[in-house]
């Protein structure tokens, strides 16, 4: 949508004698350019009065709009992302200050002799936004063109920009339920990060006080963590336990399923705590062998001989018990 108007209102050749039409001082709101043969133009505005109006060397003159004019114009122009544009209409006043460089310039469309530098103004500055932000995008199109250096021809100001994305309702659309769903995520985070009271609450919050929907989900997670449970059993029972591969495996599947401190032990880990147990009581009980432990009245680095010393007749032994000798034949 463009707004525009032609500041030229009216250009006339003039005849180098006017007698009887003689050139009128300009009408408030405009001014009078008048183009000399040999020189500078003439500048006459609103209640000045129009040198050699009857006799004067003019050729030409222009009628000049100088008062203050609405102008608008719109374009489309890329977001940071290219694929997805934005609509921008830029609206702003505008007023002429130099009727010469608009006469001798031949401007009859202001808007077209200005959108140039100004839609330049606004593509370099909605390239650094994303298509969702229309609203910052307003307000930076607005900042650069309020700071931006005045034209000596026309005075510009009064400026007004509205942003839009294109196909909007798409997006709209789309925005709206993703603003429904980040809602509904934000509300139900506590709850999912809280304790089982707090679930318990909002399901019953939801079914009108019934909670037999989280009580079922937890009596059907238990059942079913039961019967994994002796599934796994089952399966382990009916391995052979003496290969490697299967207890390393009954042992890892054991401690993922039940508590590890509280697992099934190996065939082999209860024979040696068995024997481990047992050895150790009897070091504690001195319950050694007599030959392996020196007598008292030997030296510590002196052996027992390997030949047995005598033993007295009812002697006891070393080992267990007590030992007889068998009685001397008499014909010896």
């Amino acid at each position: 949508m463009n707004q525009t108007y032609n500041p030229i209102l009216q250009r006339l050749e003039l005849r180098r004698m006017r007698l009887t039409s003689p050139l009128r001082t300009p009408e408030l709101g405009t001014a009078m350019v008048l183009e000399r043969a040999v020189g500078a133009p003439v500048v006459v505005n609103h209640g000045d009065p129009v040198p050699d109006a009857r006799f004067g060397n003019y050729r030409r003159m222009y009628l000049i709009d100088v008062a203050n004019r609405g102008l608008a114009f719109s374009i489309n122009t890329a977001s940071a992302d290219p694929a997805f544009p934005f609509s921008v209409t830029v609206r702003f006043a505008c007023r002429v200050k130099d009727p010469v460089a608009v006469a001798r310039d031949n401007i009859t469309d202001m808007t077209a002799s200005l959108q140039s530098s100004l839609a330049s103004i606004v593509r370099e500055t909605a390239a650094r936004f994303d298509v969702l932000a229309p609203a910052d995008v307003q307000n930076a199109v607005l900042a650069r063109l309020n700071s931006a250096h005045g034209s000596p021809i026309v005075q510009l100001g009064s400026y007004s920009v509205s942003v839009a994305m294109v196909d909007a309702e798409d997006f709209v659309t789309e925005q709206r339920k993703i603003r429904v769903r980040k809602l509904t995520y934000d509300s139900m985070r506590p709850i999912a990060g809280g304790s089982r009271e707090d679930m318990l609450a909002h399901i019953m919050a939801i079914d009108d006080g019934d909670p037999m929907a989280l009580l079922d989900r937890e009596r059907a997670d238990r059942a079913a963590e039961t019967k994994a449970k002796i599934d796994v059993l089952r399966a382990l029972t009916g391995s052979d336990i003496t290969d490697p591969s299967a207890t390393d495996l009954r042992d890892q599947v054991l401690g993922e399923f039940f508590d590890r401190s509280k697992s099934v032990p190996s065939t082999r880990r209860k024979l040696r705590d068995s024997l481990e147990s047992r050895a150790k009581a009897a070091i504690e009980d001195g319950r050694v062998v007599e030959g392996n432990v020196p007598r008292p009245d030997q030296p510590g680095d002196e052996r027992p001989e390997s030949s047995a010393a005598p033993q007295p007749e009812n002697g006891s032994s070393r080992v267990r018990g007590t030992m007889r000798r068998p009685a001397p034949e008499s014909g010896s």
